[in-house]
């Protein structure tokens, strides 16, 4: 049997291959692919906890083009905030946490994010009139209001309230 047609084979199996596959290590990225330096798209944000923003990043060669290779997110505290490997970031708690990015051994400068919580903190009495006594099956008038208050003890927009009855047997009735 002649071994030549075989060799031919396996070269031209690799060569398309090479072609097809490209010449890269199994990461998408060629390998001869520069990276000279990452820079985050998306400006400083100041988020409020449990929202999220996606984040950019653009990668650039050192004769300034763009070069596409997938990143590295980073946060410098997952206390405070999350990052995946797309991008969105998640605020977790308050405070101050620095984001980069990174690939091929180069990464993008810190960018700071501010995670704030101006959501409700407490609940206080509004304008409430204490119950006067009332027999069984009586309707009582409107003697329970509450606010929300921020952290600033301002009023705490779009917060929803539910009561319960704890004890007594009564019912509420929501207007």
């Amino acid at each position: 049997m002649n071994r030549q047609p075989k060799s031919v084979f396996a070269l031209a199996a690799s060569v398309l291959c090479l072609v097809a596959c490209g010449s890269n290590d199994g990461t998408g990225v060629d390998n001869d692919t520069e990276v000279a330096s990452i820079s985050i798209d998306t400006p400083a944000v100041q988020l409020e906890r449990g929202n999220h923003k996606v984040f950019t990043a653009t990668a650039r060669d050192s004769k300034g083009k763009i070069v596409v290779v997938p990143f590295v997110w980073r946060t410098s505290d997952e206390r405070i905030a999350t990052v995946d490997l797309n991008g969105r970031l998640t605020a977790v708690d308050e405070g101050v946490v620095g984001l980069t990015a990174s690939s091929l051994g180069v990464t993008s400068p810190v960018l700071g994010i501010r995670v704030v919580w101006q959501g409700a903190a407490k609940l206080a009495p509004f304008g409430w009139t204490p119950p006067s006594a009332a027999s069984p099956s009586a309707v009582v008038g409107d003697s329970i209001r509450v606010q929300a208050l921020n952290r600033l003890d301002g009023p705490a927009a779009g917060v929803s309230v539910v009561f319960s009855v704890a004890g007594g047997g009564g019912t509420l009735v929501r207007p």
